[in-house]
């Protein structure tokens, strides 16, 4: 390399450095006497030098020689093309040749700039004279690129070219109109906002328009009606596009919707109807233009009239209208997807017709109840006030009662009633009808037990701070009725009530049933037929309490006679745990009979409560549990029980006191469901 540099200066002319312009190709100046080399490398040409070589020393050896001036270096821009146009964010190769008649290309300095965000790149160049790089960060528009090189003696040299950094246009907001399209309908693309291109450039815009996920021929802004069928879905791509490309699509997509029908006219027949006729509303001349569609459930209003909806028209059952009507029919047709244009029919005029005759539903009641016949369904199509007659049997004798009611206490258990009825408009009358045959019901109970040892029975207590029932005692109870001799400085009455499921659900709740069901047929016939016995059916009760335990009023004591009121909470029955009937709680009356002082084992404890009325839980439970429920509702028939029970003190009480209650847990004995009996 020595000898290389030696060789440059011998060979290179004297006098002074110049920069050329800018703009100019420098690769082989004029007084550099450069050629391009297989390599890329410059080649320096003696004979070009016409300068007097200046006197060197070499520095190895100490001989002394001539040596040109310094000449400036050169630089050629090999790539990208002058005027290359490249995509923004695309990655552009700069590379060009750089070389020096005096230094070693290794000691040229190389910068490469823009005119848009100066300085590019800046290094030394490479042994072979290569400068190259990537760049990818570009900004949009044109560039003037120049490639600096500048020698140890800092004279310089400069090549440009022009590039430009090209943004495709933006998407355009596109939408297809109408937005709801039918076969009847052209699709239309609209631009609501055009794209925009970066650069300035003009854009014109490119359609594809797909059938499904089937590219159509479709090029233009729109799309024929006789193209579409009921259901297709349509979209078209819309790209902008510049000279140099296009933008990203913007997409619009609509489903082919269902064309309505049309009916020509309408037909309301027939046209001399009667108050007993049924009438047609027909459609005429039905058309739609999907041609695959056909008639389907029509809409039809008759002026408030109740109607039946059928394929192509309608009709109002009779006896619906009134002497001297004038009725018309506006129908809706339908093809079972849209509805097309109401039409009005002609006006038929309703003529006059006899009542009709319904049903007797017989109300029934107990022995000591009245029982009461209600006409059901009798009409009258001229909307005559209609009147009713009315005649009893007792056992299939005529008891001669013409009353809608009939008094129970001429009725035995066991009897069947039967009701009948005729009506009139003041013209015609109806043939008698009559009502089912229902029998007196039975009295009937149902034996309870609850004992703790089954993990049941019924819960007494008062709470202390922080329960969730909140803070409660019941009234002071005088000790001499209980015993005087307790260590206790008072007594008090327990506040709340509830079964024992309340307090602890693991308890199964207050009662079960036992065997020896009284005038339960249908209950006992539904247990068995289900797998049951009767201790599987339970009873549960929610919180109850002494509320404001106002003496006269919650509680009272006459002699050695305590008696509390317990009201509030919910009652359920249930089977093997799961409920079946149920309502609101009735008062529960608690009388506790104070046998001898000190002596807990005479006094008992005799629960009451009012009848209650029950109500069916089991429309959501299994069909064994809703047969069950059903049986019992049936027996019922439709009236109140209560229950009744005795508990005594304390053999069979359990006192518990804990961190948030003291009281005690009864045991139920001789105790029964009730059903209720006449006042």
């Amino acid at each position: 390399m020595k000898l290389f540099l030696v060789l440059m200066l011998v060979i290179s002319c004297g006098g002074e450095s110049t920069t050329p312009d800018p703009g100019q190709d420098t690769s082989n100046p004029p007084d550099a006497g450069t050629t391009e080399g297989d390599d890329g490398t410059p080649d320096v040409s003696q004979e070009d030098s016409d300068s007097p070589p200046e006197e060197v020393q070499d520095e190895d050896t100490g001989d002394t020689g001539t040596s040109p001036s310094n000449t400036p270096p050169t630089a050629k821009i090999q790539s990208p093309d002058d005027g290359a146009v490249v995509q923004l964010g695309d990655a552009v190769t700069f590379s060009g040749i750089v070389g020096d008649a005096e230094d070693d290309t290794t000691l040229l300095s190389v910068v490469w700039s823009s005119s848009q965000d100066g300085t590019l790149h800046e290094h030394t160049a490479n042994p072979t004279g290569i400068s190259s790089f990537q760049n990818k960060e570009l900004s949009t528009g044109e560039h003037l690129i120049t490639l600096t090189v500048t020698d140890s003696k800092q004279l310089s040299t400069a090549a440009t070219m022009t590039l430009t950094i090209n943004t495709l246009p933006s998407a355009p907001e596109i939408t297809i109109e109408p937005a709801a399209p039918t076969t009847q309908d052209d699709l239309k693309v609209v631009i609501v906002n055009d794209a925009v291109d970066p650069n300035g450039d003009d854009v014109t815009y490119e359609y594809v328009w797909k059938k499904g996920n089937i590219q159509t021929d479709v090029k233009g802004v729109s799309v024929g009606a006789d193209m579409t069928i009921k259901g297709q879905e349509w979209s078209v791509k819309v790209s902008a596009k510049d000279q140099y490309g296009s933008g990203p699509p913007a997409e619009a997509v609509v489903m082919i919707l269902n064309s309505p029908p049309s009916c020509s006219e309408v037909t309301l027949l027939p046209k001399d109807a009667t108050t007993t006729a049924p009438l047609s509303c027909e459609c005429v001349g039905w058309q739609d233009s999907d041609k695959e569609d056909v008639q389907a459930e029509s809409k039809c209003t008759f002026a408030g009239l109740a109607t039946t909806n059928a394929a192509g028209g309608c009709t109002v059952a009779a006896p619906q209208t009134s002497k001297g009507n004038q009725i018309t029919c506006t129908l809706t047709p339908s093809d079972g997807e849209s509805e097309g244009s109401a039409v009005a029919s002609n006006t038929v005029i309703i003529l006059n017709s006899p009542p009709s005759a319904g049903q007797a539903i017989l109300n029934s009641g107990t022995a000591c109840d009245v029982w009461s016949c209600e006409p059901k369904d009798f009409l009258d199509a001229d909307g005559d006030i209609l009147t009713y007659t009315y005649r009893w049997e007792v056992e299939g004798n005529d008891v001669g009662v013409s009353t809608q009611q009939l008094q129970g206490v001429s009725l035995k258990s066991g009897q069947h009633v039967q009701c009948y009825i005729k009506a009139t408009d003041g013209a015609v009358l109806t043939e008698e009808v009559g009502s089912k045959s229902l029998k007196v019901p039975l009295p009937a109970n149902i034996p309870i037990v609850g004992l703790e040892a089954e993990n049941m029975g019924v819960t007494l207590w008062n709470t202390y701070f922080g329960a969730i029932e909140g803070m409660y005692t019941g009234h002071e109870i005088p000790k001499n009725i209980v015993c005087s001799a307790l260590s206790f400085p008072k007594l008090f009455a327990y506040y709340f009530s509830a079964s024992r499921d309340w307090l602890d659900p693991t308890k199964e709740g207050a009662f079960h049933a036992v065997a020896g069901l009284n005038g339960f047929e249908n209950l006992s016939d539904a247990l068995k037929a289900g797998g049951y016995s009767e201790s599987d059916i339970t009873m549960q009760y929610g919180l109850a309490d002494l509320g404001n335990d106002i003496e006269g009023q919650d509680w009272t004591i006459n002699g050695n006679v305590e008696t509390r009121t317990y009201s509030g909470g919910k009652w359920t029955l249930s089977l093997k745990g799961v409920v079946m009937v149920g309502g609101n709680m009735p008062d529960i009356q608690a009388t506790i009979l104070y046998g001898t002082p000190c002596d807990f084992e005479d006094d008992i404890v005799q629960v009451v409560t009012d009848y209650l009325t029950v109500a069916d839980l089991s429309k959501d439970k299994s069909a064994a549990v809703q047969s069950v429920a059903a049986a019992f509702l049936k027996d019922l028939n439709g009236s109140k029980i209560r229950t009744n029970f005795e508990a005594r003190v304390p053999a069979i009480e359990t006192q518990f006191n804990t961190a948030l209650r003291w009281g005690s847990y009864l045991e139920v004995t001789n105790g029964f469901i009730e059903v209720e009996a006449c006042k």
